[in-house]
Formats: structure tokens, sequence, C-alpha cells
């Protein structure tokens, strides 16, 4: 799940960045430095200047991770989901007959 999270994050993180000006080159270097730090928030805190749009770069990273979080949410609502009605259609009458 968390390979998820840290996917979906990276792809808005990315999109946001080059979308507030930033170049392809700088975006993958901010995202390679959050992604490898030992804490993100060590690395998010060097970046949050206004971008040339007036944008903070903390907000962008705020909003991505938020978008991330809710993904995981989703992803793992759909999953126990799948996980119930899979435990549901195999009753124990189900088994039995099977036998």
């Amino acid at each position: 799940m968390n390979t998820v999270v840290f996917t979906l994050g990276r792809v808005f993180l990315a999109r946001d960045l080059q979308a507030q000006g930033l170049t392809d080159d700088e975006v993958a270097a901010q995202v390679a430095d959050i992604q490898g730090a030992a804490t993100s928030p060590d690395v998010m805190s060097q970046y949050a200047v206004p971008l040339p749009s007036g944008i903070e770069t903390s907000q962008v990273i705020a909003d991505s991770i938020a978008a991330g979080l809710h993904v995981n949410g989703m992803v793992g609502a759909v999953l126990a989901l799948i996980c119930v009605a899979l435990v549901r259609e195999r009753r124990p009458s189900d088994v039995a007959a099977t036998r």
C-alpha cells in the first residue's frame, strides 16, 4: 500500500510543480531528494519558498500528500469490500457441499 501512496504522491507532486513553472530536471531532483530523505519534512522545508506563481512549495507538497492519502484510503476501502464479498461468497454450506 505504501508503494501506491508514494507513487501517487510523486506523480501529483511532479505534476503540480511542473504546473508552477519548474523544469523536469528540477522536479526530478526535488522529488528524488524528498523520497530519499530520512524524513520527508526535513527536505520539504528546504523548498518551502514561493514558486513563480506565488504558491508556496509547502502548499503543493501538502496537497500532494493529502491526495496520496485519499487514494490510499480509497484503495484500502475497495480491497476491504472485495475481501468481504469473497468471504461471503464461500459460506460454510458451500464448503460442506464441495466435500
